[in-house]
C-alpha cells in the first residue's frame, strides 16, 4: 500500500512540483525556513539523465523542529533497467543493495552489484568496467584467472585511496571451476580527474567457512610490510595498504585480508577483542602506544576516505588504521605502517565515545551512535534515534546531538541501518538512516536524509529529506521477497549527496539511488 505511511503531513501536493522560477532557477521558499537553492544541472540537463522512469522527482523536505514547514526538492534517481534481458542492470547495484562512494573528482562509483559503475558529470552518464577477455597482469601472484567466463551474481566494495586512487573487491558467491567462491581485487589508477586505468587480479580467500560482501578501508602509508604481507609488486615504501573484512565476520577476529598494492591481498591476523591486550599469540603485536588524534591541514582527500559504517575503522592521517573500542574494555586497536598492532588509548586515558570514527578534512573529529544511553556499546538501543558527537581538539572533549524520527518504532540491531559521511571543506555532516513506522496496521521503511550544515556552529540538523514513497517493508538477508541489506551514502565536492533508498516505483522492486540536485546558494561558491 503506497505511501499511506508517511501520513499527510509528509508530503506536498503535486502542485509544487516544477516550481522553479526559470530567470534565476531558485526554489520559491519561505526565506526564515530554509536556505534557498539552485539547481547545480541546467535545466536542459533534467530531460537528458539516463533512467527510463521518472528520473527527476520531488523529495519532500521538512524541518526537524518543525513538520508543519515543509517544501520539496528535485533528486534524480536510479532504478532497475531493462528487465529480463541480458542488459539488465540498476546501475551498479543488484537485488539488495547499492554501495556507493565518491572521489575527490567529483566522480560518483557503485560497487553494489558485480563490476564497478562510475560517472564522472553527477550521474547524466555511466560507465560501467568489465575486465577484458584476458588478464595479461603478470603482477597477479595467484595467476591470471578470467573472471568472464559468467562467474554469476556478485558484489562488493569500493572507495578511495590517500593519493585519489580507487581501491575496490568484488566477491561472486557461487561455486566455479575449482569449487570456491570467487574473488576479484580491482584498482582504479586515477590519471586525470576523468581518467582511471583499471587492473584486477583473482584472490583466493579460502580461509573462512563463509564470506560475504567485503566493507573495505584504506591504511595510511607509507606502508613497510613484514616480508609474509609484502607482495612482487610491493615490498617497501608502499603509499598505502587496502583492508577488507567480511561482513559476515565483521568485528570478529576473522576474515580480514590486507594488501599493499591493491591486488594480491594475505590474510590479516587480528587481536582478541576480549583480551584487552594485543595478545601476539593471535597477531603481529608491538607495545601500547598513547597519542591524541589532533590533525590541522589535512588535504581533500580526507572527505573521501571515510569507509561504510560497517567496517567500523578509520585512517589515521600520521599513517596506519584505528579501530575505536575494539577491546572489551573501550581501549581501540592501532594498525601502525609496519603492519604492526597496538592497543591504543588517549594520554588522557579517555575513551572514544562509540565504535565509528570518522575524521574529515578540517580535522575534526565524528562518532556516531546508534545506543543513545550507552554509545560505546556494540549494540542498538531499540530506538531510531543516533547521537552524534564532535570532538576539535583531538578526542578530549566532545560536544553532541541526537537525531531521531518521531514516528519511527521501536527496532532490533538488525533492521536499523545508517550511514554518516562528513564534508569538513563545506563544513556539512549527513546522516541516512532507515526507519520502520506503522500507518493503518501496515509496516514500512522510510529512507531519511539529515543535512547538517554549519556543523561547527551548530549541530542540530537544518533539514530532513524523506528520500521516496517510503511504502515497503524491507528486510536484510538471504531467503527475504524484499530486501534492502545496508544503507549506503556518499557526498560529492559540490555538496551533493548520493544515496540509496527503496520504494515501491522500481519495477523489479530492487533497491534504487538517488542524487541530490538543489544545493544552498552559499555552496556555489565552493564550487
Amino acid at each position: 500500500m503506497k505511501s499511506s505511511i508517511l501520513l499527510t503531513f509528509m508530503f506536498l501536493s503535486l502542485s509544487f512540483m516544477g516550481c522553479l522560477e526559470p530567470e534565476d532557477k531558485r526554489t520559491f521558499i519561505p526565506e526564515e525556513d530554509f536556505e534557498k537553492t539552485r539547481l547545480i544541472v541546467d535545466e536542459s540537463q533534467l530531460s537528458q539523465f539516463p533512467y527510463s522512469l521518472d528520473p527527476i522527482r520531488n523529495f519532500t523536505v521538512v524541518k526537524p523542529s518543525d513538520f508543519d514547514s515543509q517544501i520539496t526538492r528535485k533528486w534524480v534517481v536510479y532504478g532497475t533497467e531493462n528487465i529480463g534481458s541480458g542488459d539488465e542492470h540498476n546501475y551498479g547495484g543488484n537485488c539488495c543493495e547499492h554501495y556507493i562512494t565518491t572521489d575527490q573528482d567529483g566522480t560518483i562509483y557503485n560497487l553494489g552489484g558485480e563490476w564497478p559503475w562510475y560517472s564522472h558529470d553527477r550521474g547524466l552518464t555511466w560507465d560501467e568496467w568489465v575486465p577484458g577477455l584476458f588478464n595479461t597482469d603478470l603482477g597477479c601472484e595467484e595467476g591470471q584467472l578470467d573472471p568472464t567466463f559468467d562467474p554469476g551474481l556478485g558484489e562488493g566494495s569500493i572507495i578511495q585511496a590517500p593519493n585519489g586512487d580507487i581501491l575496490a573487491m568484488t566477491w561472486f558467491p557461487y561455486p566455479s571451476t575449482d569449487g570456491v567462491d570467487q574473488f576479484y581485487a580491482i584498482l582504479g589508477k586515477k590519471t586525470g580527474p576523468t581518467q582511471i586505468e583499471w587492473e584486477y587480479c583473482w584472490n583466493t580467500f579460502d580461509k573462512e567457512p563463509f564470506y560475504d560482501r567485503s566493507w573495505q578501508v584504506p591504511v595510511v602509508g607509507p606502508i613497510n610490510p613484514p616480508p609474509e604481507l609484502a607482495t612482487n609488486l610491493c615490498s617497501s615504501n608502499c603509499p598505502w595498504a587496502s583492508v577488507v573484512v567480511s561482513n559476515f565476520w565483521s568485528y570478529n577476529e576473522q576474515g580480514y585480508q590486507i594488501s599493499v598494492d591493491g591486488l594480491n591481498y594475505r590474510p590479516l591476523d587480528i587481536p582478541d577483542s576480549n583480551s584487552n591486550q594485543c595478545n601476539a599469540e593471535y597477531a603481529r603485536c608491538g607495545q601500547d602506544l598513547e597519542f591524541d588524534l589532533y590533525f590541522e591541514d589535512l588535504g581533500p582527500e580526507w572527505d573521501y576516505m571515510q569507509p561504510h559504517r560497517e567496517m567500523r575503522a578509520s585512517p589515521i592521517p600520521t599513517g596506519g588504521l584505528l579501530f575505536p573500542r575494539w577491546f572489551s574494555d573501550g581501549s581501540n586497536l592501532f594498525l601502525d605502517t609496519e603492519l604492526t598492532w597496538h592497543r591504543h588509548m588517549l594520554p588522557n586515558g579517555s575513551l572514544l565515545p562509540s565504535r565509528s570514527l570518522v575524521i574529515d578534512s578540517s580535522g575534526a573529529l565524528h562518532s556516531v551512535s546508534c545506543n543513545t544511553a550507552d554509545p560505546g556499546a556494540k549494540g542498538c538501543d531499540g530506538t531510531f534515534n543516533l547521537t552524534h558527537q564532535i570532538s576539535y581538539d583531538g578526542g578530549y572533549t566532545w560536544s553532541n546531538q541526537s537525531h531521531h524520527w518521531p514516528l519511527a518504532l521501536s527496532v532490533s540491531d538488525n533492521t536499523f541501518e545508517w550511514d554518516f559521511q562528513a564534508d569538513g571543506n563545506l563544513d556539512l555532516a549527513v546522516i541516512s538512516m532507515r526507519v520502520q513506522t506503522e500507518s493503518n496496521g501496515t509496516s514500512s521503511d522510510v529512507d531519511l536524509v539529515f543535512h547538517i550544515r554549519d556543523y561547527s556552529e551548530s549541530m542540530e540538523a537544518d533539514s530532513v529529506t524523506v528520500i521516496g514513497l517510503g511504502d515497503l517493508d524491507a528486510t536484510s538477508g538471504a531467503g527475504n521477497d524484499v530486501r534492502f541489506d545496508f544503507s549506503s551514502m556518499a557526498i560529492l565536492p559540490d555538496g551533493g549527496v548520493v544515496v540509496a533508498y527503496h520504494d515501491s516505483s522500481d519495477p523489479n522492486t530492487d533497491p534504487m539511488f538517488a542524487i541530490e540536485l538543489e544545493l544552498p546558494e552559499s555552496y556555489f561558491y565552493f564550487i
